[in-house]
Formats: C-alpha cells, sequence, structure tokens
C-alpha cells in the first residue's frame, strides 16, 4: 500500500516558483554521450546551489547502469557537483540511506575523501530508525525525519569512518537536494583549496584529471510486509527544507520491491578543462 501517493507538500525557496517543474521536465532531453569520462568547464552563468537541474543540460553522464546522471563543473574556487535519478530503486534508496560522492586528485579510485549528502533517513540520528522495518508508518512522522536530516552532513577523510557536521557550518561547502516529482536532485559546490575552507577542500589534480565516485549503501531485503512501502518527497539546502510528495519515487518497473536494489558504486574520470 502506497501511503504517500495523495500527499503533496512543498516550500519552494524565494524566487524559485516554477523552476521544479522545468528542471524535472527537462531530466528526460538531458544527454552526454555516456561512458566513465565528463568535461569540466566553467558554468555558464553565475552557479546557485539549489538542486534546480536546468543548468546541467547536456553537461552530464550515465552512469551506473543509468541509474544515475551526474555532471562536474568548476571554476577558479569551486567545483560543482550534479547529481539526479528518475529510476525508483535509486531514489528511494538514496532518501532512506543516503549517497557519497568521493574524490580522488591522484586519478585513482581511492575512497578518502567523501561527502555524504544527504544522510539518509536511517543515518540521520542515532536514536533514530535504523532499519526498513523501524521506519514509522505514518506519512508526517517519515516527513519529520527528512526534516530532520536535511542540515546534516558526512564528511570523510577516509572510508567507513564519517564525521557528522551540521552543513551550515562548514565555510565554503553548499548542498542542496530535492525529492520532487518521482526525480532525486543534488547539487554540491566544493571548495578547491584551503583558502576557502581549511575543513573540507578537494586539491587541484596535478595532471588535470579527477576521479568522482558515487555510492549508495547495501540495505537487507524488505520483508512482505514492507515491500509495498515507499518515502514521502523532501527537499533541503544549507539546512532549508521543502517537498513535494506526491507519487515519491517515480513510476518505476513493476515486480519485486525496487527498494533495495543496488548498491552503487561508480566512478567518473573529470578532465579539467
Amino acid at each position: 500500500m502506497d501511503l504517500f501517493l495523495d500527499r503533496s507538500f512543498r516550500v519552494m525557496p524565494p524566487g524559485a516558483i516554477g523552476m521544479a517543474t522545468v528542471s524535472v521536465m527537462a531530466i528526460g532531453f538531458m544527454g552526454c554521450a555516456g561512458g566513465g569520462s565528463v568535461t569540466s568547464t566553467a558554468p555558464e552563468r553565475d552557479h546557485r546551489t539549489d538542486a534546480d537541474m536546468v543548468e546541467w543540460m547536456d553537461h552530464t553522464v550515465e552512469i551506473a547502469d543509468t541509474r544515475l546522471r551526474v555532471g562536474v563543473k568548476h571554476d577558479e574556487d569551486w567545483y560543482y557537483i550534479g547529481v539526479l535519478s528518475t529510476q525508483r530503486a535509486t531514489v528511494q534508496q538514496i532518501a532512506a540511506r543516503g549517497i557519497t560522492i568521493w574524490f580522488d586528485p591522484s586519478g585513482e579510485k581511492t575512497k578518502s575523501l567523501g561527502v555524504r549528502y544527504p544522510v539518509g533517513i536511517l543515518n540521520a540520528s542515532p536514536g533514530g530508525p535504523t532499519s526498513e522495518s523501524e521506519m514509522p508508518r505514518e506519512t508526517e512522522e517519515r516527513m519529520d525525519l527528512l526534516r530532520d536530516s536535511a542540515p546534516l552532513v558526512d564528511l570523510y577523510f577516509e572510508e567507513g569512518k564519517p564525521i557528522r557536521r551540521q552543513l551550515a557550518s562548514l565555510a565554503g561547502l553548499e548542498a542542496a537536494y530535492s525529492f520532487e516529482f518521482g526525480a532525486f536532485t543534488m547539487e554540491l559546490r566544493i571548495p578547491r583549496s584551503a583558502a576557502r575552507s581549511d575543513e573540507f577542500a578537494v586539491p587541484t589534480p596535478m595532471e588535470g584529471m579527477l576521479r568522482v565516485g558515487f555510492a549508495t549503501e547495501q540495505a537487507p531485503r524488505p520483508t512482505d510486509e514492507e515491500a509495498g512501502s515507499t518515502l514521502p518527497g523532501a527537499r533541503g539546502n544549507s539546512g532549508g527544507f521543502g517537498a513535494v510528495g506526491r507519487d515519491f519515487g517515480g513510476r518505476g518497473a513493476a515486480g519485486p520491491s525496487p527498494l533495495f536494489q543496488g548498491p552503487i558504486d561508480d566512478w567518473v574520470k573529470v578532465l579539467i578543462r
């Protein structure tokens, strides 16, 4: 039983009314011939970290067997990361357990510098639910959990050892995510040097090539009772929150519950131009 199909909740940032609809409609037209590499260039206009993907059209590639589209841009001071998915399994998995972006300036695939955002409902609080079986069944309770997780970010300087921080406390780091109209979108702005942030920065690679990884967590198979559950939608940036919960998770293919497909663990080669 889908508890959220008929529910809708939205808070949009100032000046953004209507833009979410445009960006989600544009997702189907995004394209950049894919594979495991992307060329990073400067944004065409002043960048706003707001999870609106319109400026990423023609600047993303498909990875993880088409479950994610990702893009990277940069200027003198920042890297900009764009991520989106309309695949129901992936959208729900990220809402529950988050997504981690890894950076390796050496060009290898070492998971020693990363950011998890969103952290996911099940990672949000030591006192909160830690498995799907503990998730509350009521819509409003799940919405509250999404609100609570929006201001949180995990930093990694070693795989498996996240450092929980408030996003607003990290100088230079900006992040925004949205679960709307069956799609997940997310943007990060990452400092390129300690001059912008002495807490978290991704050094400029010497050879003009950066590896960026995208990873989700493995989840256990659901029980029969959990198999039909979904999560509500949400938008959060720098602690803010908004949502459209209607038809959260998209209209994935029929069959076993898609919530537990995964995990994703893919890298792209980023050519800095």
